[in-house]
């Protein structure tokens, strides 16, 4: 095996219990109330309509740059846009 097949096969076999924790962080078992998968965009509006703020915030994270960079290029004034 050459210098970067061993690399790269040491990488792909690395347990997260071994790393450091800011590298093993996207590892973490969800907290208990959060579900595993992700949910899709229509089903965190429709939650987020019957008032649960945990969707909207899901909903406001995915989006909120795309949102204001279209407000940015249409109004061509920042504080507008924000």
């Amino acid at each position: 095996m050459g210098g970067i097949e061993l690399a790269l096969s040491a990488v792909m076999t690395t347990n997260t219990a071994t790393l450091p924790l800011w590298q093993g962080i996207n590892s973490v078992a969800a907290a208990p109330n959060v579900e595993a998968r992700p949910q899709s965009d229509y089903a965190l509006a429709q939650a987020a309509s019957q008032g649960e703020m945990a969707s909207f915030e899901e909903l406001y994270q995915r989006h909120n740059r795309r949102v204001y960079s279209l407000c940015l290029r249409m109004t061509q004034n920042q504080s507008e846009a924000e």
